[in-house]
């Protein structure tokens, strides 16, 4: 297990990656992936502390990454943070359904994003 935090975003609008990792403290390593193509295997190699997922993804959405995570008893423990556009009830009880920790609206504030990532990584 690294020192640092491993904070691990899956979303295919390379912006939204880097803005993801700008606010970051500075002692979380960041792992970013446009896609879900290699999501397990990033999950396996690195253990990361935190993933975030975009709801809109190709191929795989967000929802099923969190599923497939999930079915995973060594993987249960990862909190997973939401980011997406959608606002409706519909979409964050699905969010609940895939057993996401919480979600967070695009566009988002850096503060609350940073905030909520240390929550999360502290187990809260």
């Amino acid at each position: 297990m690294p020192d640092r935090s491993v904070v691990l975003a899956v979303d295919d609008d390379a912006s939204a990656r880097q803005s993801v990792a700008a606010v970051l403290p500075r002692e979380y390593q960041f792992i970013g992936l446009p896609d879900g193509r290699e999501f397990m295997e990033t999950v396996e190699a690195y253990e990361p502390d935190l993933i975030i997922l975009d709801l809109h993804l190709p191929g795989e959405d967000g929802v099923s990454l969190s599923r497939r995570l999930r079915s995973r008893v060594e993987f249960r423990h990862i909190p997973v943070l939401f980011l997406t556009g959608m606002k409706e009830e519909s979409t964050w009880r699905r969010l609940l359904e895939s057993q996401g920790n919480a979600y967070l609206t695009k566009p988002f504030e850096p503060r609350s994003l940073r905030e909520t990532i240390v929550r999360l990584v502290k187990g809260g």
